[in-house]
Order: structure tokens, then sequence, then C-alpha cells
């Protein structure tokens, strides 16, 4: 059950063409995740600019750290909204961490919960 593919699922049912790609470095970077949405499922991928990758990265570390910083979830915000306006239809929160700065309230964009989207298709496989 490969995460990329049950949120690939999820971004194909609601006709969602292109996605913003939001986590931490190690997933907007590498192919692992965006080349298993292109390749397998055809869909366009964004990414934020290299400085906004490594403002995310950071802002996870934080998190991690249980540092919840207000100048953070301002900047995860105006990222996604970067992403939107590269014609991000959806983007996807890769880290659960961000999901305690960000919500679907705080944007008009929508936001995809990829831990929970994987958790639920795992509930699926074993049932």
């Amino acid at each position: 059950l490969h995460i990329a593919d049950a949120t690939a699922e999820v971004l194909v049912k609601k006709g969602i063409n292109t996605v913003g790609l939001s986590g931490t470095a190690f997933t907007m970077e590498p192919d692992f995740y965006k080349g298993r949405l292109t390749n397998n499922y055809g869909l366009t991928v964004q990414i934020p600019a290299e400085a906004d990758r490594e403002i995310i990265h950071n802002i996870t570390k934080e998190l991690c750290l249980g540092e919840v910083n207000p100048f953070s979830k301002r900047e995860c915000l105006r990222i996604i909204e970067n992403l939107a306006n590269q014609r991000a239809e959806a983007v996807t929160l890769r880290c659960i961490e961000v999901k305690l700065l960000v919500n679907q309230t705080d944007t008009d964009i929508t936001l995809l919960d990829t831990t929970y989207i994987h958790a639920k298709k795992a509930v699926q496989y074993a049932i």
C-alpha cells in the first residue's frame, strides 16, 4: 500500500489533475512520491521553490520538537497559496506535523491529509 497510490486514487476520484506537494525535503525532492503520481496516474505535481522547500522542511523539524510558531503558520499558508497560483487544484499535507499549523478552514484550496488517506486505505485493505 503505497501512500502515493492511495493519494492518487483520491485525487483522480475528485477530478484533480494538478496537485501541490508539501512535505519534508525527502518527500518533495526525490521522485519516489511525485514520480509515482506523474508516471502512474498522469498527474501534474507542483513543488514549492527551493527556498520554500527548505522553509517547510525546517517547520516540520520545529513541529517535531513541539514548537508551534504563528510565523511558521503564515509561511505554510503563503507557500500553499504560491502552489495554488501555480495552478495546483489541491495541496497535499504530506507531513502529519503540518496539520498542527494548517487546516482546511485556513485556505480555499483543497488540502489533503495524506497520512489520513493512507491509513484509511490500509483499513479498507485489512477488512
